[in-house]
């Protein structure tokens, strides 16, 4: 069953690659090369942000009054998708973002 969730998972980061890639040709006429280097980057940027929040999560779990609720990782990436990076990327991009951050949980 995880191999099927990663496989689903993966579908959707190459089906998002690929809107952008296109949209970014539609755009802007810029080579491939140049698409395929921003999805790398944001890739390298969800892996980022997946270990930032494990780390966050950690910190938090050392808490015991101030602690109301654990961190959930899915939950986290969600909520900081949708509140920083759905304001500041490209929807393409935003949707290449948050199946990275899917692929790197």
């Amino acid at each position: 069953m995880r191999q099927d969730l990663r496989a689903t998972r993966l579908a959707a980061f190459d089906a998002h690659s690929r809107d952008f890639l296109e949209g970014a040709r539609r755009r802007t006429g810029v080579g491939e090369h140049l698409a395929r280097r921003e999805i790398e980057d944001i890739s390298g940027l969800a892996d980022q942000v997946v270990r930032s929040l494990d780390d966050w999560r950690v910190r938090l779990g050392k808490l015991d009054l101030a602690l109301r609720a654990p961190l959930t990782l899915p939950e986290a990436a969600r909520a900081l998708t949708e509140t920083v990076f759905d304001d500041v990327l490209e929807p393409e991009a935003t949707r290449v973002f948050a199946a990275a951050i899917d692929l790197a949980l």
